[in-house]
């Protein structure tokens, strides 16, 4: 960008007058101008006479106000005298090229035209400081006194945040009393875009960003935390994982990669081997990939850089069956960034005693729960109101809320969050107890189904068990031998309408050992069990095992 032309009235500046023409934009006073290019002071007040003069004005205001309608303070000449546009700005040179997020970087651009304080919230390793930077980025241009980053996540102490602010921008106490009073003077003057960077572990400090806001007009900022500051004037951005295809449906291949995961995927995958070829076979594996680790930027690139020791479709594989085939970062990021256990791992280390036991506690689910079920498995013997704790997981982004078909209020997890609430829970000494309170539950629940099903909240119901099915899954396929076989039984024939609706092949290999645990059940229960299975395998088109289970479960009814 160039300068406007300047009038013939107006004198040549040289390079020195120029810089404390900037400095004088920044707010600094003579003698911090002096403390920070070493000169004496009165040779400082002697080059502000030459500004003044050369510019026609008797002081500092008027000085700004010539310079900034010839753009005098944007443009600063080079070592061979021609002219460039300057805007401080603080931000990384990115190392890799951005993927996706076109549509989230416009949203927060258009919050940040109307609104001083937008905060990008998200879990661990959705890419909040990326897409941050990259905003910003593109904002430059827009701010008179450019952009400045600070980073938070280094600091351990909340005193530390004035100290961080001043480096940033590069704001010195030169003797002065109070550094909040001095930064608040020095944004008083300044259109600035400020990203806070990493704020989830300071939030108690949060209320000193609207003080600087309330003291400095012009001044916007941009935060990214893991939960919202909760200071007033504050617009929440949630970052979500980038887009995945959905697992149970069949898109075309070449549809594949019009999602911004598996774009990253291979950006990433190729990055690291430059020669692999993206056939069907690959960018199905991709997608597999893409969908285990839920979109998040921070696994699939930790993933992606397996891509030169592993096919594709053996890391698929490998990642299914654990999380632990990811590797570590490089060694030049924070080390909670350089794995996804340790993103993970720096949100709960954040949490209350009770959050973490209840964060723990809810891997317990194979899929979402409502309220009352995470009250009835999860909240015997946990300190302070269930719902209470269940939502603060919420604002922390550990848990997240949707609102099934039948109308229940659902939580639920990222998988790569279950994989690592998982791991506490398997080391709880839990996890016996909790499956018991899952399996009963879901009896008690079966069997208020089994009653509820033919009457007027058929519909709820009908609903209601579909929105079970990945809690049903694994309470069906527990192995032998069973601790808790009565409960089990007891969800297999009160869900024996539900189980007639959507049977199929492919997810009915629970039956045969269902059977064998009914051989030793009280005799009711054994009847209800094989007159559901009979059914079962009349749906399936079995008609020989559907009628011999059924004049089986006949004789027991009989004989009760």
């Amino acid at each position: 960008m160039q300068s406007s032309p300047l009038p013939a009235w107006i004198g040549k500046f040289n390079r020195r007058e120029i810089e404390i023409l900037h400095l004088i934009a920044d707010g600094m006073s003579n003698r911090e101008i002096s403390q920070k290019i070493f000169l004496s002071l009165d040779t400082v007040k002697w080059y502000n006479k030459q500004l003044f003069a050369k510019l026609g004005v008797n002081n500092r205001t008027q000085a700004l106000k010539i310079a900034g309608r010839y753009r005098l303070i944007q443009s600063v000449p080079d070592a061979q005298g021609e002219e460039k546009f300057h805007l401080d700005n603080s931000l990384p040179a990115p190392l890799t090229s951005y993927v996706g997020r076109r549509r989230e970087i416009e949203e927060i651009r258009t919050l940040l035209r109307v609104n001083r304080l937008v905060v990008l919230t998200g879990a661990g390793g959705t890419g909040k400081t990326r897409l941050a930077l990259e905003t910003a980025s593109q904002l430059v241009d827009t701010f008179r006194d450019g952009v400045r980053l600070v980073d938070l996540a280094p600091l351990t102490k909340q005193e530390q945040i004035l100290e961080a602010l001043a480096r940033g921008l590069k704001v010195t106490a030169a003797g002065e009393p109070a550094l909040l009073e001095i930064i608040k003077k020095y944004l008083s003057r300044k259109h600035v875009l400020l990203l806070l960077d990493n704020f989830e572990h300071l939030l108690d400090a949060a209320p000193f960003v609207t003080e600087l806001l309330t003291s400095a007009p012009r001044l916007v900022v941009l935060a990214t935390s893991r939960e919202r500051l909760r200071v007033y004037g504050e617009v929440e951005y949630p970052v979500w994982p980038l887009s995945i295809p959905d697992p149970n449906s069949r898109e075309q291949i070449q549809k594949l990669t019009d999602y911004e995961a598996i774009n990253l995927f291979i950006q990433r995958a190729k990055a690291a081997r430059p020669e692999l070829d993206f056939d069907e076979e690959n960018i199905s594996a991709a997608a597999r990939i893409c969908q285990r680790l839920d979109g998040l930027p921070l696994a699939i690139e930790l993933a992606a850089s397996q891509a030169k020791l592993f096919p594709l479709p053996a890391l698929a594989r490998k990642l299914e069956h654990s999380m632990e085939a990811l590797p570590d970062g490089p060694r030049d990021v924070p080390a909670r960034q350089r794995t996804l256990q340790a993103t993970i791992g720096w949100s709960y280390d954040l949490l209350k005693t009770t959050e973490k036991r209840l964060f723990g506690r809810m891997a317990v689910f194979g899929g979402s729960a409502t309220l009352e079920a995470v009250e009835r498995v999860c909240g015997v013997d946990l300190t302070g109101k269930v719902s209470d704790v269940l939502f603060a997981l919420v604002n922390k982004n550990l848990i997240f809320t949707r609102e099934g078909k039948d109308g229940e209020l659902r939580f639920w997890m990222l998988e790569t969050i279950r994989d690592y609430s998982g791991r506490l829970l398997r080391t709880s000494g839990e996890y016996e107890i909790l499956r018991q309170r899952l399996i009963e539950y879901f009896a008690d629940l079966a069997e208020k189904y089994e009653k509820e099903i033919h009457g007027p909240r058929h519909v709820y119901w009908n609903a209601r068990m579909h929105a079970e099915h990945n809690n049903l899954t694994p309470i069906l396929e527990s192995e032998l031998p069973d601790p808790w076989p009565i409960a089990r039984l007891r969800v297999i024939a009160g869900l024996a309408e539900h189980w007639f609706i959507n049977a199929r092949r492919d997810n009915m290999h629970w039956l045969t050992p269902a059977l064998q645990l009914a051989m030793d059940a009280p005799v009711d229960l054994r009847a209800r069990v094989l007159q559901t299975a009979g059914e079962i395998y009349r749906y399936l088109g079995d008609q020989t095992r559907s009628e011999e289970l059924l004049r089986s479960a006949l004789a027991l009814f009989e004989q009760i």
